[in-house]
């Protein structure tokens, strides 16, 4: 592994995955002897810039159309299955271990509270 020009070098991949490093990911440097330490920055950020930055990203980018049942948390252990390329079943799988509920599930729920119809929910949610 080099040092380019810039003075960057890439962080293997296997690492990035095991520490959840994603692009623009704030990291800070240790000495240890001859060797140097890397680690996840402490939150220099402010929690409320952070979310108003990732807003501010999504800005337009949504449609009138979502609803709260198709947004799910992509949390660390989620993060690791994308970024280990996980397909589609163990994705899903963990998504409802973490208390996801499938589009229909959550649809039935809500024609049984009177708050949908089943024309509606077969419209986003088709059988077959």
């Amino acid at each position: 592994m080099r040092i380019n020009a810039k003075g960057q070098v890439t962080i293997p991949k296997k690492i990035r995955n095991q520490l959840s490093l994603l692009p623009r990911t704030e990291v800070e440097f240790e000495m240890a002897g001859d060797h140097a330490l890397i680690r996840k920055a402490k939150h220099t950020t402010p929690a409320g810039a952070r979310v108003r930055r990732a807003v501010d990203a999504l800005s337009g980018k949504a449609d009138t159309h979502i609803s709260t049942d198709e947004i799910m948390t992509l949390t660390p252990a989620m993060r690791r299955l994308v970024h280990s390329d996980g397909d589609d079943a163990k994705l899903r799988e963990q998504a409802y271990r973490e208390g996801m509920k499938p589009l229909r599930v959550s649809g039935a729920s809500k024609i049984a509270a009177g708050l949908s119809t089943t024309e509606e929910v077969v419209k986003v949610a088709p059988l077959g």
